[in-house]
């Protein structure tokens, strides 16, 4: 036999395998000598007591053999139940992984909903305002043009004054009733541009506000963007995807 080969034989055999085949040769070969050799009383008991001793070693390794298989079956039920438990955490953790991207997204979500529902209100809060100033820099030409009414009426009823004093009443009456009149006007476009001065300040205020939440929660969009990045490291770090299923 070779020497590679009988190194891979005694790679493949282990101590107790040893012992165990060799303890029986040497106790056959104690009787052999003890039966072909003629000796007294004592000679005899030294052979009979080699050959119990072999015998008593022999039954000792085979209990720490069988201890020792017990004992490293114990341990490989042991190994088998730690990765079937290694393999249930790694598919908690996997499921785990996954409620958290569905919750991230979900507040994603809501984020981009309301950051969209307060630009529109932002939008129209700026519609509304520019509207109303529109209307109230009409309402203002208008109390323009009644006041220049009202003062070309003046400069008329004293020019009439001038050119015919006969129908003075009757024309001053008439120019009586258009000025009260127009000044009845005047008072309504007054409260109406004060109504209109009123709800532009509070559109402009409006407008201010819708601006500042969509300022606040692009502010709060961009920190937790931040934030689910910190967690998603986290995340890898601690359950880094090539150990979830462990073999």
């Amino acid at each position: 036999m070779s020497t590679s080969a009988q190194n891979q034989s005694i790679e493949n055999v282990s101590i107790p395998d040893v012992l165990n085949a060799g303890i029986p040769a040497i106790i056959q070969n104690i009787r052999a000598a003890q039966r072909r050799v003629s000796c007294d009383d004592l000679t005899a008991r030294f052979f009979d007591n080699a050959v119990q001793s072999a015998e008593m070693l022999h039954a000792q390794l085979i209990d720490v053999y069988n201890a020792e298989a017990d004992s490293h079956n114990s341990l490989v039920d042991a190994a088998e139940n730690m990765q079937l438990d290694l393999g249930l955490k790694g598919k908690e953790i996997e499921e785990l992984q996954l409620e958290i991207e569905h919750l991230k997204r979900q507040q994603q979500d809501a984020i981009d909903d309301a950051t969209h529902d307060a630009n529109q209100r932002a939008d129209n809060a700026e519609r509304i305002s520019i509207e109303l100033e529109t209307k109230l820099n009409e309402m203002t030409a208008m109390v323009e043009l009644r006041n220049s009414q009202i003062s070309t009426l003046k400069s008329q009823y004293k020019e009439i004054m001038k050119l015919d004093p006969f129908n003075l009443e009757k024309r001053y009456n008439k120019a009586k009733s258009e000025r009260q009149e127009l000044r009845k006007q005047v008072a309504d476009l007054n409260q109406q541009l004060k109504k209109t001065i009123k709800d532009a300040s509070e559109a402009r205020v409006a407008f201010a506000n819708k601006k500042a939440e969509v300022t606040a929660l692009v502010n709060e969009n961009a920190k937790f963007a931040t934030l689910k990045k910190e967690m998603y490291g986290i995340t890898e770090r601690r359950f880094p995807a090539s150990k979830l299923h462990p073999t």
